[in-house]
């Protein structure tokens, strides 16, 4: 996908939980992204930035996300 920049982020795991931070400064809170997690995929789109991390074990999507 070119035009697209990554965004900065973290990732931080506990027993329960993988947290994906993402830091984008410079936009207004009002600005909706989407965000999808399918099997070990876990993607994120705010126009301009895309990011999509691919994780070793399968991720669960159960409502806390």
């Amino acid at each position: 996908m070119s035009g697209f920049l990554t965004p900065h982020f973290t990732l931080t795991q506990d027993d329960s939980f993988v947290q994906v931070r993402i830091r984008l400064p410079h936009l207004r809170a009002s600005t909706e992204g989407e965000f999808y997690v399918l099997d070990k995929e876990f993607k994120f789109f705010l126009k301009p930035y895309f990011l999509r991390l691919t994780f070793q074990q399968s991720l669960i999507e159960d409502g806390r996300e």
